[in-house]
């Protein structure tokens, strides 16, 4: 069943007062979209970290000076390291700290390796 026509079922059902959602609860239930199908990066581009065309680890990285988005890439390192057997994503866990652990190690390229500019 397309997406389209659950919600339409969905508005013609509850007109009905019936529990319109219960097929589409059950196990059996399988719903697509018309278009094509929708990837989402979790790790590298989550679409809830992005406003328009920025990015929100952009921002951050403009609001901070060097040390300080040092300090923030390093933390969300150790931080998804330390979770990764807590939440049943370890594997997502550990890419995500491979992100940002690349992300620092680009960070300090960039920044004459990691020297302070005075």
């Amino acid at each position: 069943m397309t997406y389209k026509k659950a919600v339409d079922k969905h508005f013609k059902q509850r007109n009905k007062n019936k529990d319109w959602d219960e097929e589409y609860r059950s196990p059996k239930a399988e719903l697509y979209l018309d278009e094509e199908k929708i990837v989402k990066d979790n790790v590298n581009h989550p679409p809830h970290y992005k406003k328009g065309s920025i990015e929100c680890l952009d921002a951050i990285k403009a609001s901070m000076s060097f040390e300080g988005y040092k300090g923030y890439l390093k933390g969300n390192v150790e931080k998804y390291i330390w979770r990764m057997d807590y939440k049943g994503k370890c594997l997502e866990d550990c890419e995500k700290a491979s992100f940002y652990l690349n992300r620092l190690i680009e960070h300090i390229k960039e920044n004459n390796n990691g020297k302070s500019k005075a």
